[in-house]
């Protein structure tokens, strides 16, 4: 009998533990809570640009004849001849924008010239005669319909004594987020 009565106040203890477990248990579990966060991805457009404009209605800057000893020159804000890059990307977006400066024109035989650029833009393309002045390494906002205009334009200085021929180089405009 005293063994019994030992067996069960074993059983007994055993029971309060593991009822004293459980109702630590259940109240942690009624103290526990959780949160959710918002997730979201806003995708922007593509960057893109299109070369237009120029003397030749497809963007190339062509100065035409320069006399030897002169320079010649394409002012971005008034000739029609200078070239015009229509930039693409999402609405409001700001841009890195950067180009060549300055290029040398070559002719295989002779001494080359140097083309310096003069790079002016706006987000409307019929703001071509008041568009700010760029700079590389500056940046642009496109525009809420999703555009922004360049225009280039720039000088060759001739020196005297200069071979004739065609002189031609590489203007490379680069834009991205």
């Amino acid at each position: 009998m005293i063994r019994s009565f030992l067996n069960f106040r074993r059983i007994r203890e055993g029971l309060a533990v593991a009822l004293g477990l459980l109702v630590l248990f259940l109240v942690n579990a009624a103290n526990a809570q959780s949160s959710n966060v918002a997730v979201t991805a806003s995708v922007v457009a593509p960057v893109s640009t299109t070369l237009s404009g120029g003397s030749d209605g497809a963007g190339t800057l062509n100065f035409s004849l320069v006399l030897d000893g002169s320079m010649g020159t394409v002012n971005p804000n008034t000739s029609s001849s200078a070239g015009l890059f229509t930039i693409g990307g999402g609405a409001g977006m700001l841009m890195n924008l950067s180009f060549t400066t300055p290029v040398t024109l070559s002719d295989s035989t002779y001494t080359p010239l140097t083309f310096t650029p003069q790079v002016v833009g706006d987000t409307l393309s019929s703001n071509q005669s008041t568009a700010p002045a760029l700079s590389s390494g500056g940046k642009i906002t496109i525009s809420s319909t999703g555009s922004y205009y360049i225009w280039l334009g720039g000088s060759v200085v001739v020196p005297s004594g200069q071979a004739g021929g065609t002189y031609t180089g590489t203007f490379s405009l680069t834009v991205s987020y």
